[in-house]
């Protein structure tokens, strides 16, 4: 996967919070999420809990710090 220029992959820092309806979904996002943020994960925080789009399984807020 190449990253676009401006990705969290190439930022000064990212702070990531998730949130899904079930914990089995762990493995398919962390599936995603590697190959996007590449080698340096920034921090995470994830929560299960309902959500409030319907039928969304996952739901990802990041805030990025471009360099």
């Amino acid at each position: 996967m190449t990253m676009p220029p401006h990705s969290p992959a190439r930022s000064a820092g990212a702070l990531v919070f998730t949130s899904m309806t079930d914990p089995a979904h762990g493995t398919a996002f962390n599936a995603a999420y590697r190959p996007f943020f590449g080698e340096a994960w920034p921090a995470r925080s994830t929560v299960v809990s309902a959500l409030l789009a319907p039928g969304a399984l996952i739901e990802v807020e990041a805030v990025v710090l471009q360099q």
